[in-house]
């Protein structure tokens, strides 16, 4: 919502759920049903959902995040990533 309205009754809201979600990012990369579990596809692609709607609203996102979170899809693949 605050990506498409710039409402900035939002911002703050959105800042916060950006950190708590950078926070809970398992250290593989991926996020589970609880913070800083192994990740589950899923709510992983959730979570970057998230991520890149507030990047795209200007929200500042570590570049690490995404960095951690295409290795955890490393441990997720099969098929020489054919498969997920």
């Amino acid at each position: 919502a605050y990506q498409m309205s710039r409402d900035k009754d939002l911002e703050k809201p959105v800042r916060a759920l950006i950190q708590y979600t950078v926070k809970a990012q398992h250290e593989v990369g991926g996020w589970g049903y609880s913070a800083a579990t192994p990740g589950d596809l899923t709510i992983s692609a959730w979570q970057v959902m998230s991520i890149k709607s507030a990047y795209s609203a200007g929200i500042r996102v570590p570049s690490d995040v995404m960095r951690r979170f295409d290795r955890f899809m490393d441990t997720q693949q099969s098929g020489g990533g054919a498969y997920y």
